[in-house]
């Protein structure tokens, strides 16, 4: 009897972690993996004038918002996310496929 309550435990327990040993696909456009080497952004820290002055003047900017304050400066490859006026983030926008 004990066997049988240890072999049922046993496959109970290799059951349940076979079923949870699965992964999400992530699925991407071939020839976008490592695209965003290609653009130059913003580094982390830079000030608002020193991204003026090698970016220059953004397509669009946001109002600052909340508070911190963040604002964000949109140009066409990319987006700036400024805190103050130090840049915290830069996100680079996907390519569009056809």
């Amino acid at each position: 009897m004990k066997r049988l309550i240890q072999t049922t435990v046993t496959a109970a327990i290799f059951s349940f972690s076979i079923h949870t040993a699965s992964a999400d696909s992530v699925v991407m456009p071939a020839g976008s993996q490592g695209s965003h080497h290609a653009t130059s952004t913003p580094n982390r820290g830079m000030i608002e004038s020193q991204v003026l002055e090698r970016y220059g003047q953004p397509s669009a900017s946001s109002n600052s918002v909340g508070h911190p304050p963040i604002t964000i400066w949109q140009y066409p490859n990319f987006s700036v996310y400024f805190e103050f006026n130090k840049v915290i983030h830069t996100v680079v926008h996907a390519k569009k496929t056809s």
